[in-house]
This record gives structure tokens, C-alpha cells and sequence, in this order.
């Protein structure tokens, strides 16, 4: 057998450590949706559990669940894309009211003696900036929506896996809540 000293140990572990750690990194969006998905079939599975309980059969139970889900995150969907449609449509009106008020208050700095024209700051509250800020928050919106749409589905097989599971194991198909993962 072969005994390493401790500093050679100390960095074999280091050199461990930063080889998972990006690993980890590497595969942080996949196993963000993942996790999100099973975090979300495990708040469906009492939903599921109480209609078993209530004598509706697993597979209708899961069905059921994943239905009133997605109608209640289709209802969430369209009111906030209709939220979002009206601000994008009334973006160019908050911009010049922006414009008008950073006018304003240059002109009350500078009565100040305060001359600020020349600083960065004009930038930083400037209205296509501001458009800028808000056309990135819907794109994001628009890629959390598909990602969104990929956590749904995995949930629903994650939630009727472990339905399926669950009736295996030969309880007669009861869903439990929390007897999942």
C-alpha cells in the first residue's frame, strides 16, 4: 500500500473538489429543471393522494391533478401576458415620461448648481436605457416560460412514476401524501 503525505492528501481533496464542483456548474440548468420538476410533483401528490382517498383511481387521480395544474398555470400565463402586452404597448409613453422627468430634475440640480449633464448619471437614467432594461426582463419571461413548460412535463412523469411506484409497492394504489421521493 502506498501512504501520501498530508499536504498530498490536502490537494488530491482540493483537486476532487473543484473537478465536482464544475462538474456541477456544468450541469446546473439541467439540474435546476429537474429539481424544480420534482419540487412540483411533490406539491401535485397531495392533490393526487386526496382523490385516491376519495375513490378516484390513480391514473384519474394524476390526470386530474395535472389538469387543475396546468388550468391554473395557463389562467397565472395569460393574465400575466396580458399584464406584460399592456407594458410593452405603453413602454414608448413610460419612456417619454421618464425623458420628461430626468429633464426636470436636471433642471432642478443645475438651479441648484448642481451641473450633472457632463456625469455618467444621464446614462444611467437615460429612457432607452430603461426600455433596454425592461426588453430583457421579457425575453427572460419568454425563456422562463419554456423552461416552465419542460419542468411541467417532467413533473407529470415524475408524479404518475411515483404513482405507479406507490401501487406497486401493494397498498391498493393509495397515493400518501409525502410517501413520494
Amino acid at each position: 500500500t502506498h501512504h501520501w503525505s498530508p499536504p498530498i492528501k490536502l490537494l488530491v481533496a482540493a483537486a476532487c473538489l473543484v473537478i465536482i464542483l464544475a462538474g456541477l456548474r456544468a450541469v446546473a440548468p439541467v439540474l435546476n429543471n429537474v429539481l424544480m420538476a420534482l419540487l412540483l410533483a411533490q406539491v401535485m401528490a397531495p392533490i393526487a393522494g386526496t382523490l385516491v382517498r376519495r375513490g378516484v383511481p390513480t391514473a384519474g387521480a394524476v390526470a386530474l391533478t395535472v389538469a387543475s395544474v396546468l388550468v391554473f398555470l395557463l389562467t397565472v400565463s395569460v393574465a400575466l401576458g396580458r399584464s406584460l402586452s399592456g407594458l410593452t404597448r405603453d413602454l414608448p409613453t413610460y419612456a417619454a415620461g421618464l425623458d420628461a422627468l430626468r429633464a426636470r430634475a436636471m433642471q432642478q440640480l443645475d438651479s441648484w448648481g448642481l451641473n450633472l449633464e457632463g456625469l455618467a448619471i444621464t446614462d444611467i437614467l437615460s429612457p432607452s436605457r430603461a426600455v433596454g432594461v425592461a426588453t430583457s426582463a421579457l425575453s427572460w419571461v419568454a425563456g422562463a416560460f419554456g423552461d416552465g413548460f419542460l419542468v411541467f412535463f417532467l413533473a407529470t412523469i415524475m408524479l404518475a412514476h411515483f404513482a405507479a411506484l406507490h401501487r406497486r409497492d401493494g397498498d391498493g394504489g393509495a397515493l400518501v401524501p409525502g410517501s413520494f421521493v
